[in-house]
């Protein structure tokens, strides 16, 4: 999940049923040192 995280750029996690919040604070502790991947913004008009 770590390198998911990182290579996507995730900056929110959540759970849903059955997410225990040892499991968010577990999944925090692993990427606490991870840098944010830069994103780019395409904009694209549709019509």
């Amino acid at each position: 999940m770590t390198g998911f995280i990182a290579e996507h750029g995730v900056q929110i996690v959540g759970g849903c049923c059955g997410t225990r919040p040892a499991h968010i604070k577990a999944l925090a502790e692993a990427v606490e040192h991870t840098q944010i991947k830069e994103r780019s913004v395409r904009k694209k008009c549709r019509g």
